[in-house]
């Protein structure tokens, strides 16, 4: 199985905890036998893999979603959402994404709109512990 992971374009611009991460989770897949690669999607096609892990649910990330999505591949996403997503910032972000949509013929998007739509194309979400498995089911209405 080959896995192509991928983020957004400056994410290695800076050193910590998501960079780390990536890094490891590639570690850990070659471990057990699968063959990850941090891919730059200028050079490599998304065709030459099996499965799309991106990192994080912003950033314009869910434009990766939806080109693995029309590609027929699998897309595992470890979305980050911040816990300031809950039930009711989910509620208000839904009701302003729609004025939003109105007001500019639907050819603007808000944040929720990107990450709603990156964690509603991918097929696996991995969420970082039960505050953020929390905040992708009451702000994104994700079923559990």
């Amino acid at each position: 199985m080959k896995v192509a992971v991928l983020s957004y374009p400056v994410l290695f611009q800076a050193q910590g905890g998501m960079q780390n991460e990536v890094l490891e989770s590639i570690e850990a897949l070659k471990r057990l036998g699968v063959d990850a690669e941090l891919i730059n999607p200028n050079i490599r096609h998304f065709t030459d893999f099996d499965v799309v892990h991106i990192f994080s649910a912003i950033n314009g990330n869910h434009r990766i979603a939806e080109f693995a999505k029309a590609f027929g591949l699998p897309v595992v996403t470890s979305p980050f959402i911040r816990p300031h997503w809950n039930h009711t910032l989910g509620w208000r972000a839904r009701w302003i994404d729609r004025i939003v949509g109105r007001l500019t013929e639907w050819n603007v998007r808000t944040e929720f709109q990107e990450i709603s739509t990156c964690l509603h194309l991918s097929d696996v979400l991995i969420a970082h512990g039960e505050t953020e498995r929390r905040s992708i089911v009451e702000a994104f209405l994700i079923p559990p």
